[in-house]
């Protein structure tokens, strides 16, 4: 005979947490973000541990700190336990040294779960106050792509290329075979400019690298009054090329390597935020709070603060040359 029982309480929590959890990931697996919480601590794994140095002379202190540990917790509560056993009379059970090992091992998890919580917190804070999007991919945004120079449906009417197409030989790259009589996004060339030139890529920056259309990015654009002075000129030709600024770090606005006019007036200062700025008055910046670095005509690198007076990066951005 078959007896019908009923559900109990807790069952039917059971049911109910599971079916909300089902349901949460089937809502969080429709979503791209949610595709990205769920899967992006495997890909994450799978990039990393690869690259992580196993440090011998760190693991040795551990695993002696761990030893030590379980040996004077097993000695203490061995003590205790007998002790405690004597005064009631009851039978003398030994305190199991797997269980100090056990007791030990926990407490360490617990104290890596409170670090990982202060971490999650800190971070939560951080994005919940942060301007920027929670989500950053590798193909540019549509907000961005708007605040961008950049127009992927517009051929260029000129046929030269930026001041980093031109500075690949000098940076160990070799010249994509463009046809050179063509605009660089012409039909027959675009092809050939979507690879990236890591040295225009900031690492503290990271996302975004690639275009709506697949072009490679750049996060790095130059002072105008260089890269778009309209002569040639030799270094010898420039005075005190170590003030004088060649390019430098941005964060919004971003266009394709290979774009001629590449770069922006220096008089727009520094920012790091840029929620009220128009897009043809947006200046320099990075993901850095406190400024962003700065290439000199000299071949240095410079990090300048927000603070710094625009009219003071104006006069870094002055051509000046020699007379001759």
């Amino acid at each position: 005979m078959i007896q019908n029982k009923e559900v109990g309480p807790l069952s039917r929590t059971t049911l109910i947490a599971a079916a909300l959890g089902v349901s949460l990931v089937t809502a969080a697996l429709s979503s791209s973000i949610g595709m990205e919480l769920l899967r992006g601590w495997l890909t994450f794994a799978v990039r990393v541990i690869p690259k992580v140095k196993v440090r011998w002379d760190g693991l040795v202190i551990f695993t002696l700190g761990f030893l030590l540990a379980c040996a004077l917790t097993h000695c203490f509560l061995q003590w205790l336990v007998r002790e405690s056993q004597l005064k009631r009379s009851a039978a003398i059970v030994p305190w199991r040294l797997s269980s100090s090992v056990s007791l030990v091992a926990i407490v360490l998890l617990i104290f890596a779960i409170g670090i990982s919580m202060a971490g999650i917190v800190h971070q939560v804070g951080w994005i919940m106050n942060s301007p920027k999007s929670l989500y950053v991919g590798e193909i540019q945004s549509e907000e961005d792509a708007q605040r961008s120079p950049y127009r992927p449906e517009l051929v260029a009417t000129t046929t030269h290329a930026s001041w980093i197409f031109e500075s690949l030989p000098f940076i160990h790259y070799m010249w994509p075979e463009i046809d050179r009589s063509q605009p660089w996004n012409s039909e027959l060339n675009k092809s050939k400019v979507k690879g990236l030139v890591i040295e225009a890529l900031c690492p503290s920056q990271g996302y975004p690298y690639k275009s709506p259309d697949g072009l490679g990015l750049t996060h790095v654009v130059g002072n105008l009054e260089v890269t778009e002075c309209g002569r040639k000129l030799r270094l010898s030709d420039i005075e005190d090329t170590s003030q004088t600024i060649l390019a430098g770090e941005i964060q919004v606005g971003f266009s394709p390597w290979a774009m001629p006019d590449n770069g922006r007036p220096l008089k727009y200062g520094i920012r790091h935020d840029w929620s009220h700025v128009a897009n043809d008055s947006l200046g320099f910046g990075s993901s850095h709070t406190s400024g962003a670095n700065f290439v000199l005509l000299d071949g240095s690198v410079s990090f300048l603060s927000t603070a710094t007076d625009p009219k003071v990066l104006e006069q870094l951005g002055k051509l000046k040359v020699k007379e001759k």
